[in-house]
């Protein structure tokens, strides 16, 4: 849900809403199916929703380099790494 189609669904949504939208990119972890988008994906997410006059910051991210993100600390499976270089993408 990073594309450009889906800033406009999100602004439909809340342009009569007085709010914050905070942008959270993905933190990828092995057999989660999804990757995480590029940065200026996520620029150009948020540059559509500054345009329109839509409070919205991307969120710093914390924790990628041991898979501690929202939610990752529940996913369990077997041959784990316990960590990820965040520069190379090698994991360990």
């Amino acid at each position: 849900n990073d594309r450009i189609e889906h800033a406009r669904e999100v602004y439909q949504l809340i342009k009569n809403v007085p709010c914050k939208m905070n942008l959270i990119p993905f933190n990828e972890h092995p057999d989660s199916g999804f990757t995480r988008p590029a940065s200026q994906v996520a620029y150009e997410f948020q540059k559509y929703l500054l345009d329109r006059n839509i409070h919205t910051t991307i969120r710093r991210t914390m924790g990628r380099d041991i898979f501690a993100a929202c939610g990752q600390l529940t996913s369990l499976y077997k041959e784990k790494p316990q960590f990820q270089d965040v520069a190379t993408g090698v994991l360990g």
